[in-house]
């Protein structure tokens, strides 16, 4: 089949409001239209060397992915149109178009260096619940071009591709076992079994600690198998047509599990396997939550149709923005105006590269541009960009008229429209047209992307739903006293676009230091080892008046060299009121100390703000990166998450303080918020360097006023409790290999990193206009307590207790992940569906079934919780318990059930202990000699053989050599017999 290679980008860049669908608003936006999804975007990193196979191989890849995606969906998808972003450092090519708005930190899909846990493995970073897309997926160039090695370990590219895309776009999570405790389960018989979906997929089990020997050989023991344990489906023949989710390298795999009870049995869900897509899902289906996606919900299958997909293969160019600045008359306001030149000027001067083109306009009752595009070659025309920055304010407000004058600056220009960046600034709500709804169009035919500030509680409230609607970063200066959100919002809109470029300047901190009165205000940075290059201080005064050289600032390195007035990288900037020092080389790593002086006769506030660029351009510096679930919310009662993520290249950071700092409406003060990396609440994987928390902390929507609910979300990072490490591993998602070796373990020894800071801007979170909000005070509690995820068993059978289970699970809150819940309703039941169809039916478990623990009083949120109980005498030991549990807070409002433990009845009861039911103590007398009979005479006959061939020799069985110390499938199927494990 010929392949279908476009350079043609009409269909490329599709817009689509995304609220609640955040992950898709942070990567490029992908489409579906006629069945074919548009859109998706591949970036190879600026690191990797230049090799045009990688593009060929992709091509391939994505092409026979398509027809595989088009099956496995029901004919309900393919792809149609894909983008290849090649690395500017690669050479150009008459073939290649310009990008229009395309960044590697923007792709859905990312070609580079393999991860240092995941070795050449492809893997998806999933930070959101189950149903909404992965971040990103993560392909090595050997995996791409080596096609032998990664069918060998992997299965058909294409086939894995269908698996990654499970997690990209529909939020799948992996079937097979990812850690030690998830290899096997209880079925209902109390039988273990090996974790799989579906049930009908065939295979052997064997030991990959004791020579691959045979193991779990008696499963209707109830007992789990050594640790080594592990499942090998059967390569050739084997009757299971799914799961994608499971063992996607299998011939016989077609299909996603589904849960239709006339669907295709060999395809049937398992829901008892013990895996991630159980235990985040909810015991769903692959297909239950496909089901869901609008991708299914607003299509109709198409069978006869080519599924070769059209590529774009583009090339980075110079990022194109346009400052659309309001200078109504409302900002003379606070300063607005002279703060708003501040922040411009030093996004001019110090924040945009050296390459990047600029234009700016300014509005009022009309707009008027100031400044075509201009492409910023060198210092000097970084200045004469600033001498066009607005000087007066007058007029009334007309949002529509300036964005129309940023259209006309891209449209006059060489080249076209799409893809630029128009940041608009506004401190007030329109009142002249052409309004906002009145130029839609003239934004979606142009084709760019809108970020917008909004400058003071006043601002319109619009502006946040154009950022939404318009591939944008949406910003809110509240002006409160602390708030630094304006300079941040500036800085943001560059870095966020371009986090993994090693000469990106990283936000270290951003604090407003009040300086009384004739009086010196004292504070420190932490700049750990990654940072160092082009390392800047700036101080901007937020008191623009006569006394204009009040503020002077002495800064000492952590060796004490000394940087003041005197030294000739102080500048001080009179038309801003800003101080930038500029450390030259390499700045030291270590506490930075800083002394800010006021001379005036009043209080002076002073934001100071350090950015820094990575030591080693190849490591790259350790990155925070923040974001809202929803930054526009439209249901009651209000809530979303609030993301961070910190890592250094794709190494995540674990056990650092990170905390979200939230600007509300109103007279109501700042508030913060713990981000956790637990795995618990919000967050649904544990130490992935992401952390998480929901935000609950809404005001009375009476205290906005006339005006939108804003709050303005800032995050910080730092080591203040010294536990902060740096890790190789890596919990994420990927397609399961054929050798057990490759799947990722935690064995590494986290790195302590030590001091440091960083910070970064959040954005925006806005309740849209028909979202009421009472008086927290007086209003109803109808939040409800999170769902737990991690209920697990835990029992020791070594302990002293008989009869007993102990479980344990992370606490979750009163509202979702915060506060306190005021009780746990554990039950049991004696099969799956009975628990997870009926739980009010199950059998309770009462306070005075504690063993150890309490069910009345959980701990806080975030708490591991540990509980011991006792139960009944089973009819047989041949069943299983099964455990869920939901947190009830103290409005009597219940969460959602957790996921399902198990524990086999045969390890509830042991050794003499364990009575059938029915036997007289002399019928277990004599069962009892029988047995020590029967084991005398065993002995009698070994003795005798013993003895008998006590000189002959016994060869020792041959062991397999393994690539990456293990074997795969294919080896493991030829290394001697095995039993074959086959659906109950």
């Amino acid at each position: 089949m010929a392949l279908k290679i476009s350079v043609l980008l009409s269909v490329v860049f599709v817009y689509l409001s995304t609220s609640g669908v955040f992950a898709l608003q942070r990567r490029a936006r992908i489409t579906l239209e006629n069945n074919g999804f548009i859109g998706p975007l591949i970036a190879i990193n600026e690191n990797i060397p230049e090799d045009s196979d990688i593009v060929d191989s992709l091509i391939k890849i994505f092409t026979a992915a398509s027809a595989y995606l088009h099956q496995a969906s029901r004919n309900h998808t393919y792809f149609s149109n894909v983008t290849i972003l090649i690395p500017d450092s690669w050479n150009d090519d008459p073939s290649y178009e310009p990008a229009i708005w395309e960044t590697y930190d923007l792709a859905n899909v990312i070609v580079d260096d393999p991860s240092p846990a995941w070795w050449e493995s492809p893997y998806s970073q999933q930070v959101l619940p189950c149903g909404q897309g992965a971040e990103y997926t993560h392909l090595t160039p050997r995996w791409i071009t080596d096609e032998d090695f990664s069918t060998y370990y992997w299965g058909p590219q294409g086939k894995v591709i269908v698996h990654e895309w499970g997690h990209l776009r529909w939020g799948l999570f992996d079937e097979y076992a990812h850690t030690e405790e998830e290899h096997f389960y209880y079925d209902e018989n109390g039988w273990t079994q090996p974790t799989r979906c579906s049930e009908e997929v065939d295979g052997q089990t064997r030991d990959i600690t004791n020579n691959y020997k045979k193991c779990n050989k008696r499963p209707e023991d109830g007992v789990m198998p050594d640790p080594g344990c592990r499942f090998f489906p059967d390569l050739e023949d084997n009757p299971g047509t799914a799961s994608y989710l499971f063992a996607n390298y299998l011939d016989s795999v077609t299909d996603f599990c589904h849960s239709e009870e006339d669907g295709n049995p060999a395809s049937k869900h398992n829901p008892l396997a013990n895996n991630m897509q159980n235990k985040l899902c909810n015991h769903r289906s692959s297909w239950d939550i496909m089901a869901d996606h609008p991708d299914f919900t607003t299509t109709t299958p198409i069978s006869d149709i080519d599924t070769t997909p059209y590529f774009n293969i583009i090339k980075k160019r110079p990022r194109r923005v346009v400052l659309v600045m309001d200078v109504s008359l409302s900002m003379l306001l606070n300063d607005r105006l002279k703060l708003l030149v501040q922040a411009a000027t030093s996004y001019i001067r110090h924040v945009l590269p050296l390459g990047s083109w600029i234009g700016l306009v300014e509005f009022s009752s009309s707009s008027n541009i100031t400044c075509p595009l201009t492409q910023l070659t060198d210092d000097a025309v970084r200045e004469s960009v600033i001498a066009l920055l607005p000087k007066e304010s007058h007029g009334e407000t007309c949002i529509g008229c300036g964005i129309l004058s940023g259209i006309n600056i891209l449209e006059e220009s060489t080249q076209s429209t799409h893809g630029s960046i128009l940041f608009l600034i506004s401190d007030g709500q329109e009142n002249t047209r052409p309004y906002i709804d009145d130029v839609i169009d003239n934004i979606t035919v142009s084709e760019i992307a809108i970020d917008t500030m909004s400058f003071s509680e006043q601002a319109d409230p619009k502006l946040a739903s154009l950022s939404d609607q318009f591939y944008g970063f949406s910003y809110y200066f509240s002006e409160v006293t602390s708030s630094t959100a304006l300079h941040d919002g500036f800085t943001s809109t560059v870095v966020d676009r371009d986090v993994s470029d090693p000469a990106t300047p990283i936000p270290v901190t951003s604090v407003v230091e009040r300086v009384r009165k004739s009086n010196k205000r004292n504070g420190n940075v932490n700049l750990d080892d990654t940072l160092g290059n082009h390392t800047k201080f700036f101080f901007y005064s937020r008191v623009f008046d006569e006394d204009e050289n009040a503020i002077t600032v002495e800064l000492t390195s952590p060796s004490g060299v000394e940087y003041d007035e005197s030294s000739p990288v102080y500048v001080f900037e009179l038309d801003t009121l800003t101080i930038t020092i500029e450390i030259p080389d390499l700045a030291e790593q270590g506490r930075w100390s800083y002394t800010i002086f006021n001379s005036d006769s009043v209080d002076r506030d002073v934001e100071v703000a350090v950015h820094s660029v990575a030591s080693d351009p190849v490591l790259g510096a350790m990155r925070l990166t923040s974001w809202v679930g929803d930054p526009i919310i439209t249901k009651s009662p209000p809530q979303t998450v609030i993301y961070a993520e910190l890592r250094r290249a794709h190494n995540p950071v674990i056990g650092a303080n990170v905390v979200a700092i939230i600007d509300r409406p109103g007279e109501n003060e700042v508030t913060t918020l713990q981000l956790l990396d637990d795995g618990a609440g919000a967050d649904i994987i544990k130490d992935d360097g992401t952390y998480s928390a929901y935000f609950v902390d809404y005001v009375s929507t009476d205290d906005c006023d006339d005006n939108a609910c804003r709050y303005s979300v800032s995050v910080t990072a730092d080591d203040i409790d010294g536990n902060a490490r740096i890790t190789t591993y890596k919990p994420a998602s990927g397609a399961l290999p054929t050798n057990y070796s490759v799947i990722p373990v935690n064995t590494n020894e986290p790195i302590a990193i030590g001091l440091f800071e960083r910070k970064a801007t959040g954005g925006v979170i806005q309740l849209a206009e028909d979202v009421i909000v009472g008086d927290p005070a007086t209003s109803p509690d109808v939040l409800s307590p999170s769902r737990i995820i991690d209920l697990a068993d835990s029992t020791d059978v070594n302990t002293t207790y008989r009869g007993h289970v102990t479980l344990k699970w992370t606490a979750v809150g009163d509202d979702l992940d915060q506060g306190t819940a005021s009780y746990y309703d554990l039950r049991y039941a004696a099969s799956f569906s009975a628990i997870f169809n009926n739980f009010d039916d199950a059998t309770p478990v009462e306070e005075n079934d504690v063993i150890e623990g309490t069910l009345l009083a959980p701990q806080p949120t975030r708490s591991r919780e540990e509980i011991t109980i006792s139960l009944p005498i089973p009819p047989t030991k041949n069943m299983t318990y099964f455990f869920a549990l939901v947190a009830v807070d103290e409005a009597d409002n219940r969460g959602e059930l957790s996921n399902i433990a198990s524990a086999s009845a045969s390890l509830v009861y042991l050794g003499d202990e364990y009575i059938l039911p029915g036997l007289e103590a002399w019928a277990i007398a004599l069962i009892t000699l029988a047995c020590l009979a029967a084991v005398a005479g065993t002995v009698a006959v070994v003795v005798y053989v013993v003895k008998k061939n006590n000189n002959k020799k016994v060869a020792p069985e041959e062991k397999t050599d393994v690539e990456q110390n293990g074997v795969s499938a294919q080896q493991a199927h030829t290394n001697g017999k095995s039993q074959t494990v086959t659906h109950a």
